[in-house]
């Protein structure tokens, strides 16, 4: 039988994959820089390559794979009149080569980790694909994923491969993932543009790339470089900027610009949020200065999935508590007898049990009540919160870190609400939020900011100290 010889031409970009097995690759780039096309012919490729061994290609959810890497996969085949080489099936979507010399699976990866766990192909992988890893909730889901696959690869010739398309925000988890992937020797990391495939494009699409590039630098540069710049295209709270906005603590003391975050504090709310199996319980206090700037302090988060999953009596007793006791009115000096500061508690409208509680542990404190923040939309919401970023009226405090009370231990370099606040994006409708990005720390915010900025004199109390000043504003005096 005569052999026949396929010329498949590839940008040189993806060489490494190619060349070196039994590694770790992390593909990212710009949009239109060919990451998920080239996959599929890599997929080709390494299916003929390496016989007797399968391929997996796995997305966040099941539904999106067979309009996307399936029919893609299909397209391959017939444009290099290869169908006499494999069996194509739908219903599961299977491509299987002939003679059992290997398959190529398809399965989503996100929130069921049964369905990685009890994968069983016909042979070990040579090659499993993550596509659009971005999409999946956070490190967490695809941690989970990758423990249960690497069980099934051919530990003599394999690679695995994460493909993703970086957010406009660097605190994404998927941006920061792949910061600390690059100082791991267990990885190649590609970047990919559409300079890698510019020969490929058609001149409707160099044309398009070009005028955004003199038209939107920044979305140029995120969008078809694939540079992170917090642009906040279609960000939730595109307001909030980390290098204005995000406050190492004492940095007053050293900056001039922060010396306004000196002033006494007058009042603290406390935004809340609780949990569900898989939801974190939340705390973010926002300390209300007497020259009306908010001053985010530090947070409480309580992770179910991390920490065990308790009622909300059991975490409000034995957590919640240490943290307000201790680490608010303590470290902040809130109880006072010469200058006793009042503190509110705001509740998600959902979260009856939680605020039932607080309202049990902390109501006995002079000057303290629980309340549930009335609904709204959450265009409302984020509204408040989005304006309160860019009139520079809110600053969070970075303390380097945060306490997980239920380990007892402090989580160095990892700031959750400044994460969700760079990472909350809008739905396809623009009219809620995206519920694959986790979003509990922001919630909470939302509540404290929410509830503070309904009154309009708080939003202008800036303006309103210069012509009378207030030594005193009691922020109870509105709550229902």
């Amino acid at each position: 039988m005569k052999r026949r010889t396929l010329t498949i031409q590839m940008p040189k970009v993806y060489r490494p994959i190619l060349e070196k097995k039994n590694k770790n690759f992390l593909v990212d780039g710009g949009r239109i820089s060919g990451k998920s096309k080239n996959s599929y012919i890599l997929s080709l490729i390494l299916c003929f390559n390496l016989p007797y061994s399968d391929i997996l290609v796995a997305r966040a959810n099941y539904s999106d794979i067979e309009t996307s890497s399936y029919n893609e996969l299909k397209s391959l085949i017939s444009n290099y009149e290869l169908e006499s080489e494999f069996t194509i099936l739908k219903s599961p979507l299977r491509i299987i080569r002939k003679n059992n010399l290997g398959t190529i699976y398809f399965t989503g990866i996100s929130g069921d980790e049964d369905r990685t766990k009890g994968f069983m192909p016909d042979h070990l992988f040579s090659v499993i694909i993550i596509e659009e890893t971005q999409q999946l909730k956070n490190e967490n889901e695809l941690t989970q994923a990758e423990a249960s696959l690497r069980r099934r690869l051919n530990m003599k010739n394999w690679r695995f491969i994460r493909i993703y398309n970086p957010p406009a925000q660097t605190f994404h988890w998927i941006n920061q993932y792949a910061l600390r992937k690059k100082n791991d020797s267990d990885f190649i990391c590609i970047h990919t543009t559409y300079k890698d495939i510019w020969t490929f494009l058609n001149e409707v699409d160099k044309r398009e790339i070009l005028k955004d590039k003199l038209i939107d630098y920044n979305h140029y540069l995120w969008f078809y470089e694939g540079i992170p710049n917090n642009s906040g295209f279609g960000a939730v709270y595109s307001t909030f900027k980390p290098e204005i906005h995000y406050v190492k603590y004492g940095q007053w003391n050293t900056d001039s610009r922060y010396a306004f975050l000196k002033a006494k504090i007058k009042g603290v709310i406390i935004g809340c949020d609780g949990s569900s199996s898989v939801d974190k319980t939340t705390c973010v206090p926002i300390a209300i200065l007497e020259n009306g700037v908010c001053v985010v302090l530090n947070v409480f988060t309580y992770d179910p999935i991390e920490n065990g999953q308790f009622g909300s009596h059991f975490v409000t007793k034995n957590f919640i508590s240490q943290w307000f006791y201790r680490d608010i009115c303590e470290r902040y000096n809130l109880n006072d007898r010469l200058n006793f500061i009042p503190i509110l508690f705001v509740c998600d409208p959902a979260g009856s049990e939680l605020a039932k509680h607080l309202r049990y542990f902390f109501e006995a404190r002079p000057m303290t009540q629980v309340i549930t923040y009335s609904k709204e939309t959450q265009l409302a919401m984020a509204d408040k919160v989005i304006g309160a970023f860019s009139r520079n009226q809110c600053f969070i405090v970075d303390y380097g870190g945060y306490y997980n009370y239920a380990k007892q231990v402090f989580v160095a370099n990892k700031y959750p609400l400044v994460e969700e606040l760079t990472s909350v994006l809008w739905d396809k409708t623009g009219t809620k939020y995206d519920n694959t990005i986790p979003n509990d720390h922001t919630d909470s915010l939302t509540y404290g900011l929410g509830y503070w900025f309904r009154n309009v004199l708080n939003v202008n109390w800036l303006s309103i100290l210069s012509k009378q000043r207030k030594d005193y504003y009691v922020i109870l005096d509105n709550a229902k």
